[in-house]
């Protein structure tokens, strides 16, 4: 098995130590061609992915991925997977569904139990290994 790795995707503005882009950033590095494709072709999908505390709102870091996913086929590429909170059960479907356009597929757990159910997934891949 591979090298384990943390991606930290959006820092916090305020710091110029911590964050990741500025608006006028955010919008070159995610123009065709730049720095967030060549990322994405790279470090994202050349592995499978959990993603932890991520909402994964279609933004542009989704819709990159898409495009990614359609240019290769998901097929071609490796799944990622989303620890995510079942907020509403008739969101299940359509969530999933959007997600999987990223080749993300959603690990659902009951709403209100966040840490309790980081703790136990954790728990279970230390576990595992």
């Amino acid at each position: 098995m591979g090298n384990k790795l943390l991606v930290k995707l959006h820092g916090n503005c305020d710091l110029v130590a911590e964050r990741v882009l500025l608006k006028d950033e955010y919008s070159i590095a995610y123009a065709d061609g730049n720095a967030v494709k060549d990322f994405f072709n790279r470090i994202l999908f050349g592995q499978s992915l959990l993603f932890i505390g991520c909402s994964l709102n279609v933004d542009r870091t989704i819709q990159s991925m898409i495009g990614v996913v359609e240019e290769y086929g998901a097929e071609a590429l490796p799944r990622h997977f989303a620890f995510l909170e079942l907020k509403n059960d008739d969101d299940r479907v359509a969530r999933k569904k959007q997600l999987a356009r990223a080749n993300i597929f959603p690990i659902w757990y009951p709403e209100g139990e966040h840490d309790d159910s980081i703790e136990a997934l954790f728990t279970l891949m230390l576990e595992s290994n």
